[in-house]
């Protein structure tokens, strides 16, 4: 997927479980000014995933995988102090993205605002069915 940097379903779904989930309580819902928009090639205005909002998420998520880097979990702190590289590099990443590449920059943002605001249900739990409770720790 290196075509197609940061639309990784575990991304998507973090985003889209975080912030947009919940309905009017939602992030997305109470402050839909905080995501940017975009005025695509065919003129529509777009709204697009906020670049530290994606920056966090890719951290969190590497923060996860990491704490199981040797095999076993070793838990650390998600905390400015234990992460702050990890951010910065996405950050990074995102800015080159965007002066490099603008257009596939803004679309790839655009992308990850659709994947993620899409199907988002009620706020109503429901059964996960294939869930094999035998599997889980603890």
């Amino acid at each position: 997927m290196r075509h197609k940097p940061y639309r990784n379903k575990r991304i998507v779904t973090a985003i889209r479980t975080l912030f947009f989930t919940g309905g009017t309580s939602a992030y997305a819902h109470r402050f839909d000014s905080k995501f940017p928009r975009f005025r695509g090639p065919d003129g529509a205005l777009v709204r697009e995933v906020p670049e530290a909002m994606l920056a966090l998420v890719a951290t969190a998520l590497y923060a996860a995988i990491h704490e199981w880097r040797t095999g076993v979990h070793q838990p650390t702190d998600f905390s400015t102090d234990a992460y702050i590289d990890a951010y910065n590099g996405h950050v990074g990443t995102l800015n080159h993205l965007r002066a490099q590449r603008s257009g596939a920059f803004h679309v790839m943002m655009a992308d990850l605002y659709n994947l993620a605001s899409a199907m988002v249900g009620d706020s109503t739990a429901h059964p996960i069915a294939a869930l094999n409770l035998d599997e889980l720790d603890g």
